[in-house]
Order: C-alpha cells, then sequence, then structure tokens
C-alpha cells in the first residue's frame, strides 16, 4: 500500500506502535544503565573493604537490586574444607549455616563448577527444604552460580532468591550473575592473599620479638655466669646478683638473702634505685626469711600476703614496703643458702602484668650455683692455709730455737753480773727477741685469718746486722763456725 493510500488512522497506529518501540527501548536502555552504574558501585564497594566478609556483604543488597531478587547470599569455600561458610547473608535471621560440597544446591554448584538455575527450587532433587522450615523463608525461584579464582578453582558460590518481577531468572540474569561473581571472587581471592601476608608479616614480626628477647636473655644468662664468677666475696656476689635481677624484670626493688649453714640469720641486701642497703634477717622473717624457711618460689600480689601469711617487707631491718613480689629459693644441692627477689612491679602484677618467672629462676639457679663454688673456694683455701699452717709450723719451731737460746743464755748470764748496764743491755735483748716471738707468732695467726698486709718502715743496716748477729751467733758456735760480719 502506497503512502498515498495511507488513511490517517493507519499513520496514526504506526506512529503509536514506535513510540511503544521506542519506549521498550528506552526501558531496556535504562535498565542497562542501571546494571552498569550498579556494577560500578559493586566494584567501589569491593575495594574499600580490607576484610572479606566486609567486602562481600557491602554488595549483596547490590546484587539483589541489579538481579531483582528477594535475597542474596555469599558461600564461601576455604582451602582445605569440605563445605561451604555463609559469609555474606541477606537476612534478619542469625542462623549459620554451613553446607557440604556436593549436597544442596548450592553445594552441588561449587562440586560442579557450574551454575543451577531453577524456576522453581522444590522439584530440584538437590534442594532441601529444611533450611526454609527452619527460617520460615519461602523459596521459590533460585539463581546459583560458583565463585571462580583466577585459576577457575571454586572458592564459594554466590545465590540469589525469589525474582520479583517474573516467575523466574532469566539468561541474562544468569549471565550478569556470573560476571559479577567473577568479579566478586576476585576480589575475595585478593583479600585472603593479604589476609596471610598480613598474618604472615606478623607472625614473622612476633617472632622476630620473640628471637630478639631470647638473644637478650641469653645475653643476660651469659653475663651473669661471667659476672658471678668473677665475684671474689659473698658481698660483691650479691651486689652483682641485685643488678642482674633489676635487669630481668621492670621493678623497684630487687633483693637478696644469704644465711650461713647452722645460722638462724644472715645478711640482706636491698637494691633501689642503685644504692643498696643492708641488714641483718632471720629464717621466717619478711618475705625474704620466709621464702626461705618454705623453700619454694613464691609469686604474692594483693591478698597473697594475708593469705599465705607473708609480711609486706625485706625485714624489721629495712623499712620499704612491698606491694607484689617474686621470691625464688637459692639451693646448694639439697641444702636453701638464701632466697633472691623482684618486687614492686611497673605495671604492677595486680594489673594483670606477667612477671618473667622462668628467666628469674633461670638467673636464681646461676647465682645458687655461684654461691656454691665462691663457699667451696673459700673452704678450699681455708684447708690449704691450714695445710700451709702445718708445714709452717716446723719452720717456726725450729726458728724459735735461736731466740729461745739467746732468752735463755742471757737469763742465766744475767744472774751471775753484778753490773747494772751489762744487765740492762742483756734485759734489752732478751726483750727484741721476745718481741721477734711475737711477730712469728703474729705472722701464723694473720695467715690463719686471711689477713695481708704490707708493713714499711725504714732499717738502719748496721741495727739490722747486729741484731742478726744476736739472734745467728748461738748457732753458729753449737756448730763450731765462725761468724763473721
Amino acid at each position: 500500500m502506497g503512502i498515498d493510500t495511507l488513511t490517517k488512522a493507519d499513520l496514526e497506529a504506526e506512529l503509536n506502535a514506535l513510540k511503544n518501540q521506542l519506549e521498550t527501548y528506552r526501558c531496556a536502555l535504562d535498565q542497562q544503565e542501571q546494571r552498569i552504574s550498579g556494577m560500578v558501585r559493586i566494584a567501589a564497594n569491593l575495594t574499600q573493604n580490607s576484610e572479606p566478609q566486609a567486602a562481600m556483604m557491602s554488595i549483596i543488597e547490590d546484587i539483589s537490586t541489579l538481579l531483582d531478587a528477594d535475597r542474596t547470599t555469599i558461600y564461601e569455600l576455604r582451602p582445605n574444607e569440605t563445605f561451604l561458610r555463609g559469609l555474606a547473608v541477606q537476612c534478619s535471621s542469625r542462623l549459620e549455616v554451613g553446607i557440604p560440597v556436593g549436597r544442596g544446591v548450592a553445594g552441588k554448584v561449587a562440586s560442579l563448577n557450574r551454575p543451577l538455575n531453577l524456576k522453581d527450587a522444590y522439584k530440584h532433587p538437590d534442594f532441601d527444604p529444611k533450611i526454609d522450615m527452619l527460617t520460615g523463608y519461602k523459596t521459590r525461584s533460585m539463581l546459583c552460580v560458583p565463585l571462580r579464582n583466577p585459576n577457575q578453582k571454586v572458592i564459594g558460590v554466590v545465590q540469589v532468591l525469589n525474582k520479583i518481577s517474573r516467575r523466574y531468572f532469566s539468561v541474562e540474569d544468569e549471565a550478569l550473575l556470573t560476571a559479577l561473581a567473577s568479579q566478586a571472587a576476585i576480589t575475595l581471592e585478593a583479600l585472603r592473599l593479604q589476609l596471610r601476608l598480613n598474618l604472615s608479616n606478623a607472625e614473622l614480626t612476633d617472632l622476630s620479638h620473640q628471637l630478639e628477647r631470647r638473644v637478650e636473655e641469653l645475653d643476660l644468662l651469659y653475663r651473669a655466669e661471667r659476672e658471678l664468677l668473677a665475684a671474689t666475696d659473698l658481698r660483691s656476689l650479691a651486689e652483682v646478683a641485685l643488678t642482674l635481677a633489676a635487669q630481668v624484670g621492670e621493678c623497684d626493688y630487687t633483693a637478696a638473702l644469704f644465711i650461713p649453714e647452722g645460722e638462724s640469720k644472715g645478711r640482706a641486701l636491698v637494691r633501689s634505685d642503685s644504692e643498696i642497703h643492708e641488714g641483718e634477717v632471720e629464717i621466717g622473717e619478711g618475705i625474704l626469711g620466709r621464702t626461705l624457711s618454705r623453700g619454694v618460689t613464691q609469686s604474692l600480689v594483693g591478698q597473697d600476703f594475708q593469705t599465705q601469711d607473708f609480711e609486706p617487707s625485706f625485714g624489721k631491718a629495712f623499712n620499704q614496703h612491698v606491694n607484689d613480689a617474686v621470691v625464688i629459693p637459692l639451693r646448694n644441692d639439697a641444702e636453701i643458702v638464701g632466697a633472691i627477689c623482684m618486687a614492686n612491679f611497673s605495671p604492677p602484677l595486680s594489673l594483670g602484668a606477667t612477671p618473667p618467672i622462668t628467666l628469674f629462676e633461670l638467673l636464681a639457679a646461676q647465682i645458687s650455683r655461684a654461691v656454691h663454688l665462691l663457699l667451696k673456694r673459700e673452704m678450699e683455701h681455708q684447708q690449704m692455709r691450714l695445710s700451709t699452717i702445718g708445714q709452717m709450723m716446723s719452720g717456726v719451731l725450729h726458728d724459735l730455737k735461736g731466740p729461745m737460746s739467746i732468752i735463755s743464755g742471757y737469763s742465766q748470764l744475767m744472774a751471775s753480773i753484778e753490773s747494772k748496764e751489762e744487765r740492762q743491755d742483756f734485759a734489752r735483748r732478751i726483750k727484741r727477741q721476745v718481741t721477734n716471738f711475737n711477730a712469728m707468732s703474729q705472722e701464723i695467726i694473720s695467715f690463719a685469718r686471711g689477713e695481708r698486709r704490707l708493713i714499711k718502715q725504714k732499717i738502719l743496716i748496721s741495727e739490722f746486722f747486729q741484731r742478726f748477729q744476736e739472734s745467728a751467733l748461738p748457732e753458729y758456735e753449737e756448730a763450731q763456725m765462725e761468724l763473721v760480719l
């Protein structure tokens, strides 16, 4: 029919058809623009989160809007697991569902690695209505597609339920959801990798800090072994022990008590701000004496002092108040010879601070060993002195024969000589021999005590040889030898 024969009604009908077609195209274009806008929004939301669950939760409502679905759920399949976890669920229910791979619709999609589009979910043999029964929700149509990583391995499933505007989801819906699932899968895999990297970095940092602490502890124990063994007496050993104990933990006071074998009290030292105070403490007195009497490590804080019957002090000789403390007995084999303590920690133990008891016990063991070796050395030195004194006595007894002979000879001469001047001279000589006798005796006593003295004095050579002649002449005459000076 030519244009000349067209009636006005025909033209209006054709124009209306064109308008309807244009409106259809406009609606399709609007829908496509909405989908593109939604996909851009989903992409933006995915990049704004650093945690997988938060990222997936941010997009499920947009997915429902784009697919015109009533509800969206994203399941996660973690490495080395055989069931799907509900990572993001669009509903008010707090029911957490775990779906075994291969069972149910989502599990079947995960195992087959391909989408399932159900027009009527209840007619599909893999649909499990138990979840509907538990939640009170009625599932009609369902579209379920796998989440695949770049290696095409399934790492989850995205599921949309109940198409709102139609009875079921279309092929176009399936293609759109597949594209969205691909985008979500890449993000999920990237966030997983980032979390593993963060965890690995955190573990490495933690291990590095632990290693640094172990190195510091080993260095402390090495210095303790060297410095403790270098101590020459119990006082210097105690000072070294208190300094090292102060480096073990953050505390205001360190204290030590040493009690000699068979004694009921001993000397205690308390270190505070690099100053050391010393006092006498009895067994059972204060936290040091009480720990020594009980023989076990004590960790005291708050009410522990009252419940375990401990005075919150180091002893009557000290005025420091103890708020919290760790006290360790010092053992020499089976015998307890003392105790060492850290007290008033910062932060306080009452606030949950953890004292370094293990390191402190290792240090206490080193101190105990150093005390044992020091006492052993002192005993050996004493035995060596006694042995040397025994050897010296034979020589001293021989050396005493000269002064005794002189004293005896001059005493006899004084009885027969009338000259006062000669008797005074003999008396002076006898006095010098007595002085020599006392000097030799004092040397033996000083050596037995471990005393050391160096005496410097001027000597007149003529007087020295004159006295030598007086002392030695009797032995020369007895041997019938002439002494010439």
